[in-house]
């Protein structure tokens, strides 16, 4: 079972996630894997997005939702 979703709930999750995004380990993560895959779309969601999806899964099963990506599907 997950726990409620509420307006406040959701904005301390996004601005955990911007926080999280903007730690060095994580930012130089990121700014690594931009630059490898340059302006390919098609490298950024392959290096990029798998490791903003770890970020946000990370974050988002601490306000205590289950771990794994179908939570970022539920409604």
């Amino acid at each position: 079972k997950h726990t409620d979703l509420t307006s406040e709930k959701a904005q301390a999750i996004l601005l955990s996630i911007l926080e999280a995004i903007g730690q060095p380990d994580n930012a130089a993560k990121l700014g690594e894997a931009k630059n490898n895959a340059g302006n390919d779309m098609l490298k950024m969601m392959q290096f990029v997005f798998p490791i903003l999806m770890q970020i946000e899964m990370d974050i988002i099963k601490t306000y205590g939702f289950p771990e794994g990506r179908e939570v970022l599907y539920m409604k």
